[in-house]
């Protein structure tokens, strides 16, 4: 039988443009005081956690999560796991730390995700057989170039295939930032400031007129 698994504190940053308010901090320095305030929620010590596991798909390699627990100030001894499953990082780095306590494998597990585009690093891919390096801006995921098309394509692939109408997407995009508009002031609390930045930027009244700009 699976021990309970209970979730007692949730914070964030807020999401800003790349190049914004957050350009100059690695992703360590901007989950640092996300973490610190969820230990102060939460009344949980630094030494009461028993592993950290993050999501995080940007940064070129490293183990992120040792990072930011250690930029947080938990002790050494604490573990810590990067995941790369890329948009699903974050999700997944939270069923992870959730099994690991129905398991028995630890009582307290710090989960989530942290990205940043502003200082992702540059990626060079080594030339083969005698090819020039070149750079590219994300991997690979799959071995066929054709089996791995753009987010927009496939998107757009993908709404062709279950035939969704460009205006039933863009009625799910008005709605959905409406929705992020009504919850503002619910969720507020849920926001860590961040270089006094305390709200999303890209949360905004969506217009049919401009859903067909795009």
């Amino acid at each position: 039988m699976s021990n309970g698994v209970y979730m007692v504190a949730a914070k964030r940053s807020a999401v800003v443009p790349r190049g914004g308010a957050f350009a100059n901090l690695r992703p360590h320095e901007l989950a640092t005081p996300i973490v610190q305030a969820l230990l102060q929620e939460s009344a949980l010590d630094t030494a009461q956690i028993d592993h950290v596991v993050l999501g995080n798909g940007l940064s070129g390699g490293g183990n992120v999560a040792r990072m930011v627990g250690l930029a947080a100030g938990l002790p050494q001894s604490v573990p810590a796991i990067t995941l790369d499953s890329q948009c699903c990082g974050g999700m997944d780095a939270v069923q992870m730390g959730s099994h690991m306590i129905g398991a028995g494998a630890a009582q307290t597990v710090l989960a989530g995700g942290v990205e940043s585009y502003s200082t992702a690093p540059r990626r060079i891919a080594r030339g083969l057989n005698g090819a020039p390096d070149q750079e590219y801006q994300r991997p690979p995921f799959a071995p066929d170039p054709t089996q791995d098309p753009d987010m927009l394509d496939a998107a757009a692939q993908l709404a062709a295939t279950r035939r969704v109408s460009r205006a039933a997407q863009e009625d799910f995009a008005i709605l959905s930032h409406q929705k992020a508009i009504d919850a503002l002031a619910r969720l507020h609390n849920e926001i860590v400031p961040i270089a006094d930045i305390d709200s999303d930027q890209f949360t905004r009244q969506v217009s049919p007129r401009l859903c067909a700009k795009l």
